[in-house]
């Protein structure tokens, strides 16, 4: 496909460029020639400088025929350039990044990933800390990358299909184009139009599906397919075993953030602001104060007893 491109893009430049050259005027040597022997007659020349004017004529045709030719062709680039550009919103692009993110491209190199940059069938693209980025789906949907995240895009006729390795993605599917799936090793989620995030523990083997609204089909390892709805987690392990529960508004907005941010985030775990500890600090401190306090205020109350 991508040489079958390339050759289009390549007849598309021959015609543009022929088409274009031709609208200029090439410096007519037999003219010249006439030209000559009108003024010095054929043979010898029998007069110094004769000719001047004619080859002055001959340079000026050539000079206009070179820039001619020279604009004509930057012409020719911008009109291909733009056929191009044409063609590339119907690809999927990288709208927006944050921290170290790579992609390792057809040429088998790593290099850094940069928004605005095409994805391609086989693109395998990966997070470092604190990193994410997201993807412009042409057909309007979006899926953000969260850190320490590794997958292999995938794209067909008919699919677009995500495989992660490890980590955790979020996608926005609202519009129905393609058919939209995210692999991993242990499950297959089937999108039809919902907000969900996919992750997957590469040490444990085992995938979590957080569905925030919509439905979407889940395929395990054993082939069997289950429905999952709005406001449901789902895990899968490596056995097809699955599990389901129910999704909270807290774990669902810390793992929305930690995908945007590139900021780690474990569900279950309430996250607590910098604000609200240097609150909760002095409070602990005054109540062991005051313990101390009280421990003090017995013991010295149980020696004065005592001693009366």
């Amino acid at each position: 496909m991508k040489t079958y491109n390339l050759i289009i893009y390549g007849l598309i430049f021959i015609i543009l460029m022929s088409s274009c050259y031709a609208e200029c005027q090439e410096p007519d040597i037999l003219e010249h020639k006439q030209c000559t022997i009108a003024r010095c007659g054929e043979g010898m020349v029998v007069q110094e400088g004769c000719a001047d004017i004619c080859k002055n004529r001959l340079q000026e045709q050539q000079d206009n025929y070179i820039k001619c030719t020279e604009q004509e062709k930057k012409l020719a680039e911008q009109k291909l350039l733009e056929e191009l550009q044409v063609n590339d919103q119907d690809k999927s692009s990288v709208s927006k990044g944050k921290g170290k993110v790579s992609i390792k491209q057809a040429d088998g190199t790593w290099k850094e990933l940069s928004v605005g940059t095409i994805l391609k069938d086989g693109d395998i693209i990966k997070t470092g800390p604190k990193s994410s980025f997201t993807i412009q789906l042409p057909d309007g949907n979006i899926v953000s990358v969260g850190p320490n995240s590794v997958f292999t895009y995938q794209e067909d006729s008919s699919h677009y299909r995500l495989n992660l390795m490890i980590g955790r993605l979020k996608a926005w599917v609202k519009k129905y184009g393609k058919r939209f799936e995210v692999r991993t090793p242990c499950a297959v989620t089937s999108v039809r139009g919902t907000e969900f995030i996919v992750e997957h523990d590469a040490a444990a083997n085992i995938t979590t599906i957080y569905l925030y609204e919509g439905i979407v089909d889940v395929n395990n390892t054993k082939g069997e397919t289950f429905e999952l709805n709005a406001g449901k987690i789902m895990t899968v392990d490596s056995s097809g075993k699955t599990d389901k529960s129910e999704l909270s508004e807290d774990d669902w907005n810390g793992l929305t953030q930690s995908i945007e941010t590139g900021e780690e985030f474990i569900p279950g775990q309430k996250t607590v602001d910098s604000g609200e500890q240097k609150t909760r600090m002095p409070t602990y401190l005054i109540a062991i104060a005051i313990a101390l306090l009280i421990a003090f205020g017995a013991l010295l109350a149980k020696k004065l007893k005592k001693k009366q």
